[in-house]
């Protein structure tokens, strides 16, 4: 950026971060450290939740990269989109997503990458995992942007390589964000848990409601 630009940037950055502060938001770091990392943003219930991870990224002074659905990506508001940092993805054809957000990160000088695990504002028994495969295949780490709507602060204190056992790591992600998550209707928080581990859960509830009803009848045929 040049002088000029940096001037303007702040210009335009320095009322916007007084009034998000003025209203009580916080953060628990400074700065952004890494060039290239992959940030969460949960728990995602409400239209708010961008702005205020917008307002934390211009207090950090780093401009933040998210996916929106191309249909949104028409003039003007595509033109604005694409200078807040928004990335068009054809929400229907997303097949190689992971791979392509991987190699962007990669030829990247300096980027730092949102996802919302929750995968929408509606409740889903399970988190999207895609962030996490991101970050492993681009070789970059995963920070946890975890806002609290009741103390307005924004947590950003855990950062960790992903391991590539995702069932471990998510152990860890899950008791940070059950400790210092707090979403603006918090009922439709999704919980922390891979879509393996969720189905894994409900087959092994179906099993043990099938072996109780066997079990069930057997006492009721020797009655």
């Amino acid at each position: 950026m040049t002088f000029i630009g940096r001037i303007l940037f702040e210009i335009f950055r320095f009322p916007l971060v007084f009034l998000w502060k003025l209203a009580g938001w916080r953060l628990t770091q400074d700065a952004i450290e890494d060039d290239k990392i992959v940030l969460t943003g949960a728990p995602h219930t409400s239209n708010w939740d961008y702005l205020h991870f917008l307002m934390a990224a211009l207090t950090l002074r780093r401009k933040i990269y998210v996916t929106i659905k191309q249909e949104l990506f028409f003039p003007p508001l595509g033109w604005i989109l694409k200078a807040l940092g928004g990335i068009p993805v054809d929400r229907h054809n997303s097949q190689n997503l992971v791979d392509e957000l991987a190699q962007r990160l990669r030829e990247s000088e300096r980027m730092v990458l949102l996802f919302t695990p929750d995968g929408s504002r509606s409740y889903r028994p399970y988190w999207k995992s895609g962030f996490y495969w991101t970050a492993l295949e681009a070789g970059v780490p995963i920070m946890l942007g975890i806002p609290d709507f009741r103390t307005k602060l924004i947590n950003l204190d855990t950062k960790f390589v992903p391991s590539g056992n995702i069932e471990e790591d998510f152990v860890m992600i899950r008791d940070q964000q059950e400790k210092h998550g707090y979403g603006l209707y918090n009922e439709k928080a999704n919980p922390v848990i891979t879509r393996d581990a969720y189905e894994a859960q409900i087959i092994e509830e179906e099993t043990d409601i099938s072996a109780a009803k066997i079990t069930q009848e057997t006492r009721e045929l020797s009655a």
